[in-house]
């Protein structure tokens, strides 16, 4: 059984290194290592990896399996990403933008029409762009 689970450059760099390990302590020739590397810059997947250090004892670059932050089923998770509370900003970096601002714009809107109730648009910015998040 083959693990599909994808790596990444870090994975890749960190098998490499576990290689130049083995080349230094002289269980594979340099030859071995050349041919082992590029498999490894090759590979794709945690799968594709492990060939590469079948024969040879620890250390093993390959990478622990995902884990799972989430105390949630991901049916769970998915729900919830599904109603909108992901706990990120509302409108995303737009949002985050517009409550930075929204200080200069209740100055400007005071400014223009001289009325004290636009200050009241900083704290409603706020809670519309993050009253989503559950991460407070």
């Amino acid at each position: 059984m083959t693990d599909e689970t994808r790596i990444g450059d870090s994975d890749r760099e960190a098998a490499l290194a576990a290689l130049q390990q083995h080349l230094t302590a002289g269980r594979i020739e340099l030859a071995e290592f050349d041919e082992r590397a590029r498999l490894v810059t090759s590979a794709r997947t945690r799968g594709e990896l492990a060939p590469v250090f079948a024969d040879l004892p620890a250390p093993h670059a390959i990478a622990a399996p995902p884990v799972q932050l989430s105390k949630q089923p991901p049916e769970a998770a998915a729900r919830q990403h599904a109603s909108g509370r992901t706990g990120r900003p509302l409108f995303g970096r737009l949002g985050e933008t517009a409550v930075a601002l929204s200080p200069f714009i209740a100055l400007g809107l005071f400014l223009i029409f001289g009325v004290w109730w636009v200050w009241l648009l900083i704290p409603v910015a706020g809670i519309v762009v993050y009253g989503n998040r559950k991460d407070r």
